[in-house]
């Protein structure tokens, strides 16, 4: 009774996997790993959660939920704007059938609007500070289009998946694509230091730096860092 049991939950769980990822637009493999497109229909929901967890309910300036109330909607409103530019992506573990890592990139011309938002002030400034500077890289690509600038806005790990390359593997892969899809340079901003020296790893030059706390003194010392990459 045990084994069919055992074995009725793994083919509810084989079945479960194949119908959310039969259709999935798989880039890269590593081991357990797979780097699939952010698509409406797979782990939409989950990188929404992923990404208001990380950048709220842990941050420790959350009290009384300030943060989460400000962060869910925006992530919300930024992974639904930002999947139909097929540029965001997801890494999930297959064995486990779980979400390891997600990054939503969009089109830096592109917005959420966040300017009823208590953590709003500072990445008002960072973006328009970025788009001052996409008019620029616009002017000189002229003749070939556009000039588009990618924004890479937010990416997340789950604590379980940490120290095994994602982030920098995912920063890569959308540089490649961004690439691939024209735009001539990609931006960020990071708050930490490791995400500070993977930009630097991966050749990332800083353009600017804001002191949070000049917006909000919750923020203090909070120092954000922005970075652009020339495809």
């Amino acid at each position: 009774m045990v084994t069919r049991t055992k074995h009725l939950g793994r083919f509810t769980h084989a079945l479960r996997f194949y119908s959310r990822n039969r259709n999935r637009v798989v880039i890269a493999r590593k081991g357990d790993l797979t780097l699939s497109l952010l698509e409406e229909q797979y782990y939409k929901q989950e990188a929404k959660d992923l990404l208001t967890h990380s950048f709220a309910v842990k941050n420790p300036l959350n009290a009384g939920k300030v943060l989460e109330q400000d962060w869910q909607p925006y992530v919300s409103q930024l992974v639904d704007m930002s999947i139909p530019e097929q540029i965001s992506f997801v890494v999930t573990d297959d064995v486990k059938d779980r979400l390891a890592h997600a990054m939503v990139s969009h089109d830096l011309c592109n917005k959420v609007d966040v300017t009823n938002m208590n953590f709003s002030q500072y990445r008002v400034e960072s973006m328009k500070l970025l788009r001052a500077l996409s008019g620029k890289w616009k002017d000189e690509n002229e003749k070939n289009g556009p000039g588009r600038a990618l924004y890479m806005d937010l990416g997340a790990t789950h604590e379980d998946y940490y120290r095994q390359g994602i982030q920098p593997w995912t920063i890569q892969t959308t540089l490649e694509r961004a690439r691939e899809h024209g735009y001539k340079v990609a931006a960020m901003q990071t708050t930490n230091p490791t995400n500070h020296r993977i930009g630097e790893r991966l050749g990332f030059e800083i353009v600017n730096q804001i002191q949070a706390a000049e917006f909000n003194p919750l923020f203090s010392p909070l120092l954000v860092t922005l970075w652009v990459y020339k495809l």
